[in-house]
C-alpha cells in the first residue's frame, strides 16, 4: 500500500512540472507602471546553502500584488538568484521572471570590463629606399658640397666730398692801402654770377688795385666776404677776401 501511494504521488508531481514550467514561461504585460519596491528585512537563514530572495510586485490579471521575500536553496550548488524586472517597452511594461543562474551564467550576463590599449609604439623613421642595382651592404657615398665659385668683393670706394677752401691767413704789411677807387658796377649781371668789388691786395711789397668783376661762386649759395685791412700797432694786418 505505501509503496502504491509513493507511486501515486511521483506520478502526480510529474503531471504538474509541465504546468509549473509553462507558468514560469507565461509573459505578462500591462500598461500600469509598478509602484515602487517596498523595504524588506530578510530574517533569520533556516540553515546553510539557503539563499535570500527579494520580494517583488506581481500582476495578478487586475493589479499589482507584493510577493514577500522568502528563503530558498538552489537548485543546484553554487547558484544564486536573479530578482525579477520589470522592463518598458514604450506605453507598456513587461515582467521579467526571476530565475537561478551559475557562475558561468552570471560571467556572460556582467559587463565585461575594458581591456587596457596598449600604447602606441613610436613611429621608426622611414630608412632611405636604395636602388636596386646598388649592393645592400654596398656603404652610401657621402655627399660631398660643391663649391661655390668665390666672386670678389668690391672695393669701397670713398666718395670725394667738396673741398672747400679753407680761411686764408692774415698777412702782415709795413703800410697801409690807399683809398679805394670809385668804380661803376654794371647794371646787367651774368646769370648765375656774383659781383665782386674792386679792392686793394698786397703783391710784391706794395699795394695792388685789383678791380670789381663778375665771379661765379664755387658753390651754391656761397656769399663773397670783402678783404679787410687792420691796424696792429705799427704795422698793417691784411685779411684776403673768401668766399663763405
Amino acid at each position: 500500500m505505501a509503496i502504491s501511494l509513493r507511486a501515486s504521488l511521483v506520478a502526480f508531481g510529474l503531471a504538474l512540472a509541465p504546468m509549473a514550467a509553462s507558468a514560469q514561461q507565461t509573459v505578462v504585460v500591462t500598461n500600469l507602471p509598478p509602484p515602487a519596491p517596498m523595504a524588506e528585512t530578510p530574517t533569520a537563514s533556516p540553515g546553510q546553502g539557503f539563499a535570500w530572495v527579494a520580494g517583488f510586485w506581481n500582476w495578478n490579471g487586475t493589479q499589482y500584488a507584493w510577493s514577500p521575500g522568502h528563503w530558498e536553496r538552489p537548485p543546484q550548488p553554487a547558484q544564486s538568484w536573479q530578482a525579477p524586472q520589470w522592463e518598458r517597452e514604450g506605453n507598456r511594461f513587461r515582467f521579467r521572471q526571476g530565475r537561478w543562474q551559475g557562475m558561468q551564467q552570471q560571467q556572460q550576463m556582467q559587463p565585461q570590463p575594458m581591456q587596457p590599449q596598449m600604447p602606441m609604439q613610436p613611429m621608426q623613421p622611414m630608412q632611405p629606399q636604395m636602388p636596386p642595382h646598388m649592393h645592400p651592404q654596398m656603404p652610401m657615398q657621402p655627399q660631398v658640397p660643391v663649391a661655390q665659385p668665390a666672386f670678389p668683393s668690391v672695393p669701397q670706394v670713398p666718395v670725394a666730398q667738396p673741398a672747400y677752401p679753407s680761411m686764408p691767413q692774415a698777412v702782415q704789411v709795413p703800410m697801409g692801402p690807399p683809398r679805394p677807387r670809385f668804380e661803376r658796377r654794371p647794371r646787367m649781371a651774368p646769370q648765375g654770377q656774383v659781383w665782386v668789388a674792386g679792392h686793394w691786395t698786397w703783391n710784391n711789397n706794395q699795394w695792388a688795385w685789383n678791380a670789381g668783376h663778375f665771379e661765379a661762386p664755387p658753390r651754391p649759395r656761397a656769399r663773397w666776404v670783402a678783404p679787410q685791412v687792420f691796424r696792429r700797432g705799427r704795422n698793417w694786418q691784411v685779411m684776403p677776401g673768401r668766399w663763405r
